[in-house]
């Protein structure tokens, strides 16, 4: 979940039934769960986090377009498209590579 005012997303583990805040910097706008279960952020500062399953710690921030917004990850594969409001770009990213 997302908390644009603290600047932190809120990971939920339901199997344990835990939750993790994670500090990502600046307002998260977009989540979403990439493969092997890290999820990813779109802030408010032009970035995508990557936010690691294990540790819940930011483990890759990568530069996209001016405030970017929705994530979409590509079934069976390694990419996930940020729409990014800010310029009307979409940015694409490899995961793998990321």
């Amino acid at each position: 979940m997302a908390d644009p005012g603290a600047g932190a997303v809120a990971v939920v583990d339901v199997t344990a039934g835990s939750v993790a805040h994670v500090d990502v910097g600046s307002a998260p706008v977009g989540v979403g769960l990439g493969a092997g279960g890290n999820v990813y952020v779109s802030t408010s500062d032009g970035t995508v986090k990557r936010i690691d399953a294990a540790s819940h710690g930011v483990s890759a921030t990568v530069p996209v377009g001016a405030r970017p917004e929705g994530l979409a990850f590509e079934p069976h594969s390694d990419r996930v498209y940020v729409a990014n409001s800010g310029d009307g770009t979409v940015s694409a990213i490899d995961l793998a590579a990321a």
